[in-house]
């Protein structure tokens, strides 16, 4: 198990350093791709710039009804492409984590079926032992009748 912890440190490390490269290839694609273009690109990265404008609007304290130019197509494909990529690599990135926590939780039921086991044999070994001396006191107490009745006959034979 030692040798295991840092072999899957190490995949997880290169897992995390391949999502970059992974993500810039899925944004490449979506550009290209007229489908995913509209849809993966375009669209978020419109949504995105309108609800970034009315935030930075609203913090710098305008009221009232915002308007909001609609980006270039090729600013919104970028800026969705962009978003598209941060979300694959936060995906990998929140994959590895749970995988790591799955693994730890898996490390940890193992380690508390080991005890539990542990202690189901120490719980029926003293239970065996209970036994073993109850049949000791039973034996002892045979004894002692037997060693009570020779006293009596002795002390029977000396009067």
């Amino acid at each position: 198990m030692v040798a295991g912890l840092p072999l899957f440190k190490l995949a997880s490390l290169a897992i995390k350093q391949s999502a970059k490269p992974v993500a810039n290839v899925l944004k490449r694609g979506a550009k290209e791709s007229d489908i995913f273009k509209k849809y993966l690109c375009y669209y978020p990265g419109q949504v995105y710039h309108r609800l970034e404008f009315h935030i930075r609007m609203r913090l710098m304290g305008h009221k009232g009804k915002i308007e909001v130019d609609p980006l270039k197509e090729n600013a919104a494909v970028d800026l969705g492409a962009e978003m598209l990529g941060e979300v694959v690599v936060f995906s990998i990135g929140v994959a590895v984590l749970y995988a790591e926590y799955r693994r730890q939780k898996r490390g940890e039921n193992r380690e508390e079926n080991k005890h539990q086991e542990n202690f189901r044999n120490l719980k029926n070994k003293v239970e065996e032992l209970g036994v073993c001396v109850e049949k000791q006191n039973e034996e002892i107490e045979r004894l002692n009748i037997i060693v009570s009745n020779i006293e009596d006959k002795v002390s029977k034979r000396k009067k």
